[in-house]
Parts: structure tokens; sequence; C-alpha cells
């Protein structure tokens, strides 16, 4: 029978078929993968993204990704989800949160978890207890949480494992019974490095704490609580609640805020926690004196973990809280940012082709001479025949073939010191226009 037949086209008709189901199921298979969060892998060196908060609250469905590493990569909003609708991380001490989340310096606010009657560990990560786990750079403003008992803001319950760098600012947190703090309701165990809660009002029966509720065994370095506290029965601190089983290092709270409570809620203030005054806590040179990495000074460069560009303005703040390009004190972006960025522009030594006024390096001096020229031919007055540049060095025009050939000698070796190379996000060695196009477009934008 001829190609054509009734029969060829029944075959035909059969196998596309059999194609369309073959890709249909194809990607059905691959299609979750694609979907999850809003990209990444879950490893190190491709961790997920997080992206909006309905990427937050899948973390919550999904314990197999517990393990695995987490980037967010904007400030989300969380006011969305009420009462108990939103998925909190971990399980139990067993099946906890043991992977790794970098907030990246954002903010996740309006994280509300409240119930009515009822409720036990509680927090953004219910249950944090491995030794690889690491919570660091993230901020919550404005939490409200409330339920009977072991409350925090970011974690209800730390076994083992870091948080670090690390804030929370703002909101509430309350506990019917006990063990309630700012930052942590519970820790056994584990590092807290480099914290701080303020301006939340945290309120329990007993066991509650500025910071956190319990610290039976964890070690906490060069953080503060300056926060309200109210506890009705026993082991109330501004600091922590029920504290006398851990230690610290450089650690204050605001004793001013609560003035009848001491740091420890059950016991006098141990070596390494000190109460201050408001006002103390508002100079640099408290925490300086005490070993911390902070910038007191105006206008100096910053890589510090903590910032305090003026006293008596605020408590101390984490660099990383700062945007991208507001690396130089005052706060806000400024002349004073420009300066740091154009002392830092270019430090490396180039070929001297394009180097047009023979100073070594390639930079702003060189295309503003560059851009002086810019579309003149022989002739012109305006017309330098230094960076008529191609081809075969000069073809009597200043154009985009010129500028094409400077960029590519702009930048070699890059800057040396690298405050200034903040694109993209966590430095390429270079600080180059990319960068001054971050810093630009963050001019003027404040805190």
């Amino acid at each position: 029978m001829p190609f054509g037949s009734a029969s060829d086209l029944g075959m035909v008709r059969i196998d596309f078929r059999l194609f369309c189901y073959a890709f249909l199921l194809s990607w059905l298979l691959v299609f979750p993968c694609l979907a999850r969060y809003g990209g990444g892998e879950g490893t190190a060196e491709k961790p997920y993204l997080i992206y909006t908060a309905e990427d937050m609250n899948e973390i919550g469905t999904h314990p197999g990704d517990w393990s695995k590493h987490f980037a967010l990569t904007a400030d989300i909003d969380l006011g969305g989800f009420t009462g108990t609708q939103f998925n909190l991380v971990g399980e139990d001490s067993s099946n906890s949160f043991s992977g790794v989340f970098d907030g990246r310096g954002h903010i996740i606010s309006g994280f509300t978890y409240t119930f009515e009657f009822g409720g036990y560990t509680i927090g953004l990560f219910r249950f944090v207890n491995n030794e690889e786990a690491v919570i660091k750079n993230l901020g919550l403003s404005d939490p409200n949480l409330s339920g009977d008992t072991l409350i925090g803001a970011l974690v209800g319950s730390l076994g083992d494992g870091a948080i670090e760098n690390c804030w929370v600012k703002g909101g509430s947190i309350n506990a019917d019974y006990w063990q309630a703090g700012g930052l942590i309701g519970y820790i056994s165990g584990g590092r807290i490095l480099n914290c701080y809660t303020s301006d939340t009002s945290v309120i329990s029966y007993s066991q509650v704490g500025g910071l956190a509720g319990v610290n039976e065994g964890g070690l906490i370095i060069n953080s503060y609580a300056a926060n309200i506290v109210a506890g009705l029965g026993s082991n109330t601190g501004a600091f922590i609640g029920e504290g006398s089983g851990g230690t610290y290092t450089g650690c204050f709270y605001d004793n001013q805020i609560n003035p009848s409570l001491t740091g420890i809620g059950d016991g006098d203030d141990p070596y390494g926690l000190t109460g201050e005054t408001t006002a103390n806590l508002m100079s640099g040179a408290t925490f300086a004196d005490a070993g911390w990495d902070i910038v007191t000074s105006d206008n100096q460069p910053l890589k510090n973990i903590w910032r305090m560009c003026e006293d008596g303005i605020d408590y101390p703040r984490l660099s990383i809280e700062y945007l991208d390009a507001d690396f130089a004190c005052p706060d806000g972006i400024d002349h004073y940012d420009l300066a740091v960025l154009s002392d830092e522009w270019m430090q490396g030594l180039l070929g001297t082709d394009v180097d047009f006024d023979l100073d070594g390096q390639v930079n702003f001096c060189d295309f503003s001479i560059l851009a002086a020229a810019w579309k003149t031919t022989i002739g012109s007055d305006d017309y330098n025949p230094i960076v008529d540049i191609s081809p075969d060095w000069g073809d009597g025009i200043i154009d985009a073939y010129d500028a094409a050939l400077f960029s590519e000698f702009w930048l070699d070796q890059g800057s040396v010191y690298l405050n200034a190379d903040i694109e993209p996000y966590g430095g390429d060695g270079d600080v180059d226009f990319r960068d001054f196009a971050a810093f630009a477009n963050q001019w003027f934008e404040g805190e």
C-alpha cells in the first residue's frame, strides 16, 4: 500500500501521540525541580534563592531541604500570613533545620504567628539542632508571636549550630507560661555571634529575657539587647531570663529600659555580660573598648562587622544593614562615599596604550580625555590624536571603536582594598563601572 494510506496515517498519529506523552512526562518530571523556590540547587555554590514571601513559606513544607543552603535575595513581607498560616521550619530537635540560611543583609518584616490557645516552640525557625547549621545576615522587623511557651522571633529552640549577624527590631513576643526571648526562646547549645534585639516587647510569666528566655549551654559573643522585658513570675532578665549555664563574651544590655532587672534573671550577671546606660550603649567607645569589630569615626571606609557613625544617635548596627554603596560614615550615600569610591577606583598599573595622561593608571582621568574628544575628526579644534586608537591606532575620528578598545583596557588587576567592590554580590575582585553603577543607583537614598 503506498504511503499516505489510512494505515500509514494511523501510524503517524500513534507515533505523534507517543511523542506528546513522552514530552509531557519529561516536563512533569523536570518541572518540580525548576519551580521550587526562586531557583538554585540548594548547594553552597548555588543555594536555593528566596525572592518572595511564598518562597519563604515553602521552605517549611519541604523537610528534605532543611539540610540545604538558602539565600534571601530581597526584603520580604510575611504580613499576609496570619494566625498559624505560615509554615515554620523544623519539626522537632531530631528533625530540625541543619542547613545554611544567608539573609544577605535583607529584612523579613511582618512575621506573625499567633495561637489563641496553646502553641509551643515558635520561631521563624522552630528547631535548629545541628553543628553545621548556620543562620546569618538576617533581620526581622516587627515580628508578632504568641503562644504558650518556648517562643523566639528568629529561633524557637537552638540546640546546636550558629546564629551570626542577625537582628530583631520592634514587634512583640508573648508566651503565656515561660521561655520567651527577643531573638531565641530556648538555648541548650550552639553559638550566637554579633546579634542584637531592640525596641521589642518580650513578655512571659517566667524565664523571659531580652535576647533569649533560657540559655543552658550556649555561647553568646558580642551581642546586645535593648528591649522592654516583663515577667510576672521568676527568672526575668534584661538579657537572658535564666542563663547561669551559658557563656558570655562582650555582651551588653540597656539597664535603663528595665531598671529593676539584672541581665540574668536567675543570678548575678556573669563575666562577659554588662549592663550600661542608654547613653553608653550609644557610644562607640563602649564597644570598641570591649574588643568589638566596630567603626566609630566619621568618613572611615567600612569593612567592619559593626557600625556606629555618630555617638548619641542610636545603638550600634550591623554593617550588613546598610545599602551596598553606603560604605562610609556618616549614614547615607553622599559625597563621602563617592570620595571612597574614587580613592579605590583603580589600584593596578595597566598598559599605557590607553593611559592617555601617562600616570600609570587607566581611570576616569583618561575617560574624561576620551570624552572631551568624542566625535571629533582630524582638523577639529578638539581632536586629540592620542585617543584615536582604533583601528591601527588612528582612523581620523574619535568614535565608538575607540571607546570599545578603551573599555577593554579599563581595569586589569582591580582594587587592592575592595571596600568599594560592591557589585555583583560578594564582590568580583574589581572596582569598576559595575560598582560605580550600583553606587549611582543608590545615590542619596539614605539609610
